[in-house]
């Protein structure tokens, strides 16, 4: 993620699932791990704290961090434990979305619901 936000605290929310994609028409969501991982931060952008949540076909994860103004970097790994590893049509679907403040560290799964956007949200193929 890469932003230029104003001073102040903030809290990313994650959802990554790991999915075979052989063609658009054909998406198949696996039921395999997939966590969120080794989360840093630079000098401009502080992590406070980061825990993930493993759900059945998909990782919730959220980080709460701080920015100084400037514009900074956090770079995470994800890693993925399942068999469909080799798999040339191996993708990741990963939502996050960035809000003002500090959220809760309880998961709560109505901060990904997108009636109310404060930020920014972001879905990637990968």
């Amino acid at each position: 993620m890469r932003n230029n936000l104003p001073s102040s605290t903030y809290t990313a929310v994650f959802e990554t699932f790991s999915a075979t994609i052989p063609s658009f028409s054909n998406i198949t969501i696996l039921n395999n791990e997939t966590l969120t991982q080794q989360t840093d931060g630079d000098n401009n952008y502080r992590i406070i704290t980061f825990s993930d949540d493993y759900q059945t076909t998909h990782t919730k994860a959220f980080m709460q961090f701080s920015s100084n103004g400037q514009a900074g970097d956090i770079t995470f790994q994800i890693r993925y434990y399942g068999s469909s590893y080799d798999y040339s049509s191996l993708r990741f679907l990963f939502y996050s979305r960035v809000i003002a403040g500090r959220v809760g560290t309880s998961f709560d799964h109505t901060i990904f619901d997108v009636d109310d956007i404060q930020l920014k949200i972001f879905f990637f193929l990968f």
